[in-house]
């Protein structure tokens, strides 16, 4: 499903974000080099979630209502991941905020693999005059 490529893509975009951050705040402020680490995570997420948000409205407006819930917790749980970026960047941090990235990536996974089993079972199901549920 195209929803699942533009999802797993984001998310490495993240995770490769966040594993350079050391790197580039050392750049950024020791010798100039590259770009501001902030406005460089700022870009990211504004593209990543510009991606993810459309494709999460096809799938929101063909889905059944146990997609849809899924649906809603990567929708959380992206916004989750964009703000742990968003609060060491505010911060200044020189490092990842590991503590609270770890946690919400571990809740995009679970939230990743439940959609995808509620979309396997959508698509599985045999259509019956009362709709699906």
């Amino acid at each position: 499903m195209a929803f699942q490529d533009t999802w797993d893509t984001a998310v490495e975009d993240l995770e490769a974000l966040q594993e350079s951050w050391e790197a580039r705040v050392h750049a950024y402020a020791e010798d100039g080099e590259g770009l501001d680490p902030g406005a460089v995570a700022d870009h990211l997420c504004k593209d990543s979630w510009r991606a993810v948000r459309k494709d999460l409205e096809r799938v929101e407006f063909l889905g059944p209502q146990s997609v849809d819930v899924c649906m809603r917790e990567l929708r959380e749980t992206f916004r989750a991941m964009v703000d742990v970026i968003g609060g060491q960047s505010q911060a200044g941090a020189s490092c990842p905020h590991w503590d609270e990235w770890h946690p919400v990536l571990a809740r995009a996974q679970v939230a990743r693999f439940e959609f995808q089993v509620a979309a396997m079972d959508a698509l599985r199901r045999p259509p019956s005059p009362e709709g699906v549920g």
